[in-house]
């Protein structure tokens, strides 16, 4: 009885190791965080503009990397709302295309970000 029970405790061993690849120690190839986010270059960036009262306001918006090179520009839509394509893990910043107009600085990370506070058109 015992040599019965050895042998399909042998056997069930034998089917499970070859249904699941084998016995072998490594584990399965599998990208890490870091191989998954080193592929990230760009971002999406969301955010709102209002104008003097508040409002929603379409404008041009831009972004600029930390040396001061263009990195994007997209117009807000009639709510107010733009999107930006910019660079991953990167120091930008984002502004109107007005003179005089303040600026919101941000350091992107490798995943897309929506902007809470609005940028304020002080000429509209």
């Amino acid at each position: 009885m015992n040599l019965a029970r050895h042998s399909v405790a042998a056997w069930a061993s034998a089917c499970l190791f070859t249904a699941c690849g084998g016995g072998g120690s490594e584990a399965p190839a599998s990208p890490s965080i870091e191989q998954a986010t080193a592929t990230v270059t760009t971002v999406r960036l969301e955010g709102c503009v209002v104008d003097r009262n508040d409002q929603p306001h379409a404008t041009r918006v831009h972004a600029f990397s930390e040396d001061g090179r263009l990195v994007a520009t997209a117009t807000s839509s009639p709510q107010g709302v733009y999107q930006l394509s910019v660079p991953a893990r990167a120091n930008v910043s984002v502004g109107l295309d007005a003179a005089g107009q303040e600026s919101l600085a941000l350091l992107t990370g490798s995943t897309n970000l929506s902007v809470g506070a609005c940028l304020r058109d002080a000429t509209a």
